[in-house]
């Protein structure tokens, strides 16, 4: 990603984004599963499946999916903002036409994977009950949380460090608005 890009700290935040989504998804299988935080917490939940604890199969193949996915919709979200910033868009504006370019693909693409893998919920399996759970769980977090908030919000916080140590155009000289034939083969 840093050669593609490049940049050094997109890299480094398509990691910390991507930890935060499975971070939150393994610890909420494990409150749901009922596990030491749920004796911890003294919630009164219970699993819909009868064996508590998590399968040891379920992280093992869910790691590297979702990694893939999370890395997937990452690149397509910031593609978009780059090729804009390339273009010569100030940092907020490039952020803001590339998650309006390509934020309802990224959407529409987690819910579609939501969606399929639901079905798996069905199971009376432990471990492919708990893998849908997980995946169902992590591509909407990521698509509706992670990719639409959190990451254009650090990127608008780095603002031109985002791109350090490539020099964008026309970074640090006025917005220059695109033409409306350039305007047009972007969208």
């Amino acid at each position: 990603l840093g050669c593609a890009f490049g940049s050094v700290l997109v890299p480094m935040r398509s990691v910390l984004t991507t930890a935060c989504t499975l971070v939150f998804v393994y610890a909420t299988l494990q409150i749901v599963q009922g596990g030491a935080p749920y004796h911890l917490l003294q919630l009164e939940l219970r699993a819909p499946w009868e064996c508590p604890g998590v399968a040891w199969l379920v992280p093992v193949m869910t790691f590297t999916v979702l990694t893939g996915l999370n890395t997937d919709y990452d690149v397509f979200l910031v593609a978009g903002i780059r090729k804009m910033r390339a273009l010569g868009a100030s940092n907020d504006d490039a952020i803001v036409s590339g998650l309006r370019s390509n934020g309802g693909v990224i959407t529409t693409a987690g819910a579609i994977m939501a969606l399929a893998f639901s079905g798996l919920l069905a199971s009376s399996t432990l471990a492919v009950h708990q893998v849908a759970f997980v995946v169902v769980l992590a591509v909407l977090a990521d698509t509706l949380v992670v990719r639409m908030l959190l990451v254009p919000a650090v990127m608008a916080l780095l603002g031109e460090w985002n791109w350090w140590p490539t020099a964008m155009r026309d970074a640090d000289g006025p917005y220059l608005p695109l033409s409306e034939k350039s305007r047009a083969a972007l969208l």
